[in-house]
């Protein structure tokens, strides 16, 4: 499974993020097998998300970190052993050639188009029309790939989780709901997401035998399946 990260320059690097971020990615690993992860440049969600993936590295020894080049279709050998210092491999953005002032839009597209689930941390109370996250955000749900925004999932008051579609499928399911965390129960009662964690959203995906993405309130149209 191919993951790529996308957000903005200027993210605020915390470590409840880099925490968040490296649970979400071992889940990932768990549930789904992702082993190759799609690197761009320019944004401080993405420094965080590689030291993410290269720390689980150590334990993960299968992982592949590719970085997407915007930029310098082609490259010498100094350039290529420099950036295989830091990752596994390297390949240009085809979609950048000529893109002139696009050049990172369409980079940003071609990780897109070629992740299983994109990984973002995109601020959507702000509508801004020139953040390159926020195009990227629309691109990756007219393509329908399945992504999670870490930023609504700061923000729990933006109810990310589908509190009806989750007890549904709990109830579908036949599951006692005294048998789960606590934190869990606390949700489905109060309605309160804010003791949550990715670990819960995972529990009840795989115990309800449906992906973590028909959980979210407002990107149940993005499914991808669960590996066996």
């Amino acid at each position: 499974m191919k993951i790529t990260f996308i957000g903005h320059r200027d993210t605020n690097l915390t470590n409840s993020l880099q925490e968040t971020v490296t649970e979400f990615i071992k889940n990932l690993v768990s549930h789904y097998r992702a082993d190759e992860f799609l690197f761009g440049s320019r944004s401080n969600f993405n420094t965080l998300c590689y030291n993410s993936v290269s720390a689980l590295q150590q334990q993960y020894t299968y992982f592949r970190r590719i970085y997407v080049r915007a930029e310098y279709e082609y490259i010498d050998e100094t350039y290529r052993d420099y950036l295989l210092s830091m990752y596994e491999d390297t390949f240009f953005a085809n979609k950048a050639h000529n893109a002139a002032a696009k050049t990172y839009i369409k980079r940003n597209e071609t990780l897109i188009d070629t992740c299983d689930m994109a990984l973002i941390y995109c601020n959507e109370q702000i509508q801004l029309s020139h953040s390159g996250t926020e195009i990227a955000l629309r691109y990756i749900r007219r393509k329908k790939k399945p992504v999670f925004n870490f930023w609504k999932w700061e923000h729990k008051k933006m109810n990310y989780i589908d509190l009806n579609k989750m007890s549904a499928l709990l109830q579908k399911a036949e599951l006692d709901t005294s048998d789960l965390p606590p934190s869990i129960q606390q949700c489905i009662i109060n309605g309160d997401q804010s003791e949550l964690t990715v670990n819960d959203i995972f529990t009840v995906a795989n115990l309800c035998n449906v992906t973590i993405m028909e959980l979210l309130a407002d990107e149940n149209s993005c499914t991808q399946k669960r590996q066996k």
